[in-house]
């Protein structure tokens, strides 16, 4: 949220187009640093200080898939990692080298995307509100209720009787409505 704080003024005030997804962050940012006193020093920490944050994010992810392997299939740890960096770098190389028709994949499209293009679509506009439905379903209605009481309020040191209350009405019945057709619009089902 900080990011679009800091990042969407700069796009309108330097006359930018907004819709031009993650890059943003790297057409913007130069151009705030480049009107600060040290700006070029402050650019190379700004930059390295979010390579480290996406860093830390990624490896977070990645332990998930890490742990599911070791744990459910009885890989070692050090197996496990080898098989998800194999197909991460599988991804990620489909991914990079098809971010434009100049690229070495750019001419190989799937339903009209290339792989960098399908790759974004799936995850923005397919598994992310349908990911959240489901987290949405599970706490509203198969997780025990009272187990999410005790975690709202922090086994019952914050006193917000009502706002639980609240919480579930919103997480059962708004949320899912909401996701339903946040999903639906972002597939073209709805305009």
């Amino acid at each position: 949220m900080l990011a679009g704080i800091a990042i969407f003024p700069t796009v309108f005030s330097f006359g930018m187009e907004p819709g031009a997804g993650p890059g943003l962050l790297f057409m913007t940012i130069p151009l705030v640093f480049s009107k600060m006193p040290f700006g070029n020093v402050l650019l190379v920490a700004f930059f390295f200080l979010t390579s480290i944050a996406a860093t830390t994010a990624m490896l977070s992810l990645v332990e998930v898939l890490v742990a599911y392997l070791a744990e459910e299939h009885g890989l070692s740890r050090r197996m496990s990692v080898l098989v998800n960096a194999v197909i991460i770098v599988a991804f990620g190389a489909l991914a990079a080298l098809s971010v434009d028709k100049a690229s070495l994949l750019g001419h190989i499209t799937i339903f009209g995307k290339g792989f960098f293009d399908l790759f974004d679509y799936i995850s923005s506009n397919i598994l992310l509100p349908v990911g959240g439905l489901l987290v949405a379903l599970f706490v509203g209605y198969a997780a025990d209720r009272e187990d999410v009481r005790r975690e709202l309020t922090n086994r019952g040191a914050l006193r917000v009787a009502g706002l639980v209350d609240l919480f579930f009405f919103v997480i059962r019945y708004v949320t899912p409505a909401a996701l339903i057709v946040v999903f639906l619009n972002s597939v073209g089902v709805i305009g």
